[in-house]
């Protein structure tokens, strides 16, 4: 049987510089650091500097120049293969080299701690309405605290107790959020149930303001394990399941948004066969928008019965 393509052929296209490939394709290249560059509007999607790899987190993708075709335009192998075949590099622009190698080993150290929780317990509970006593039981077991920037840290431990993961929400006017360096994911922002259900959530505030929710309407402590992806990635789920082995169910409350549908699907797809799955949508975007307008709701109710 005649090959498709010759060894040579296939040998110049795993080849291919993926930076190169996505400019010939018309997407948007972004240089972020020296050692890796994205594609604008595809949140996640990061391509190593030397234009080797790629890695979708998000998408728990990733791969070669092949399979970069294959994800983002849903190619088939074949025609993935005969589209990079065809593309006339001389015509295209250089994509920018890095200048200096980085260290990949990233100490892990938690960010410094203020002598006050002022900030984050006036952003947590006033700002997204989540319940005090909610807040307090995480500051208790130290998973959240504030930063000597007035930022609020969320913090996920491995099972020594020793802190693994931090994520950094700002409190004030200007919104941003990060993950410290060196955090491994495996170690997320958690809440350990005692039944065999884990809820899954995007962000450690969504997390919270399901408890909150949960507390208004159902007045009594939640039993499910729940933890928070920080963003949209398995690493987190994988690891939690794997230590916790009574675990049957999972219903996903992730973001009722373009990204939380399809990653909702993307773990059913991963984990179906094992695990029962569901979904618990919010109404707005995510749950603690729906916590906003219920506090806002129950509010204005409050003041029409004065």
């Amino acid at each position: 049987m005649k090959k498709r393509f010759t060894d040579n052929e296939l040998k110049f296209v795993n080849g291919t510089n993926i930076l190169t490939l996505a400019q010939s394709r018309g997407y948007e290249v972004k240089k972020i650091s020296n050692k890796s560059y994205k594609i604008s509007d595809y949140g996640g999607l990061c391509i190593s500097a030397d234009g080797m790899k790629w890695n979708w987190f998000s998408r728990g993708a990733g791969g070669g120049p092949i399979q970069f075709l294959m994800e983002l335009e849903g190619l088939t192998w074949v025609d993935a293969v005969k589209d990079i075949l065809g593309i006339d590099y001389d015509a295209l622009a250089i994509v920018e080299k890095p200048v200096e190698k980085i260290e990949e080993n990233i100490e892990f150290v938690l960010p410094e701690k203020n002598d006050t929780y002022k900030h984050i317990f006036a952003y947590l509970i006033k700002t997204r309405k989540i319940d005090y006593e909610i807040v307090q039981e995480f500051v208790k077991e130290k998973k959240i605290y504030e930063d000597n920037r007035k930022n609020i840290v969320f913090v996920g431990y491995n099972d020594e107790d020793i802190a693994k993961f931090a994520s950094v929400r700002g409190t004030g006017s200007k919104k941003f959020r990060y993950d410290s360096g060196g955090s491994d994911k495996g170690y997320p922002f958690s809440k350990v149930g005692t039944d065999n259900t884990l809820l899954v959530f995007e962000s450690a505030i969504d997390l919270m303001s399901y408890m909150t929710l949960f507390k208004i309407y159902q007045n009594k402590e939640i039993l499910h394990h729940m933890i928070s992806m920080g963003g949209t990635t398995y690493i987190p789920i994988e690891n939690y399941l794997k230590k916790n082995k009574n675990i049957k169910k999972m219903i996903l409350c992730l973001d009722s948004d373009k990204e939380g549908h399809f990653f909702s699907g993307k773990i059913k797809e991963r984990f179906g066969e094992k695990y029962e799955i569901l979904k618990h949508v919010p109404k707005h975007k995510d749950f603690n928008e729906d916590l906003i307008a219920v506090c806002e709701e129950l509010e204005e109710n409050d003041y029409m019965e004065l």
